[in-house]
């Protein structure tokens, strides 16, 4: 059985995809990628638009905290989006996301009982 060319030159690739995922087109494609299979649905355009503002925003569109990209923080910038329609809606701090998806959780259950 003959190798593929994956299989023929998959260090080579592999080498190839961690040097892109450390530009700034990689990271923009990993954070992009990310909010996609969190069910962010939009197009290509709304995505730049999105990714943009993500970068560029310095404040927490609900309390105003000054936003990190830390990843381990409350004050970590978070993409916050409908989880029905996929809809974006802003920017937040990773507390205020979820914050906001405690409370419409609580209500939920509130009406159900």
């Amino acid at each position: 059985m003959e190798l593929t060319y994956y299989q023929k030159n998959k260090d080579t690739l592999n080498f190839k995809r961690r040097e892109y995922r450390k530009t700034d087109e990689g990271k923009k494609r990993k954070k992009i990628d990310k909010w996609i299979e969190r069910g962010l649905i939009a197009t290509k355009e709304e995505m730049e638009f999105i990714y943009l503002t993500w970068k560029s925003q310095y404040h927490c569109s609900v309390c105003g905290v000054i936003l990190t990209r830390d990843g381990q923080s409350g004050t970590t910038c978070c993409m916050d989006h409908d989880h029905k329609t996929g809809e974006y809606r802003q920017i937040l701090c990773k507390a205020c996301n979820c914050k906001d998806s405690w409370i419409k959780k609580k209500k939920m259950l509130e009406s159900i009982i």
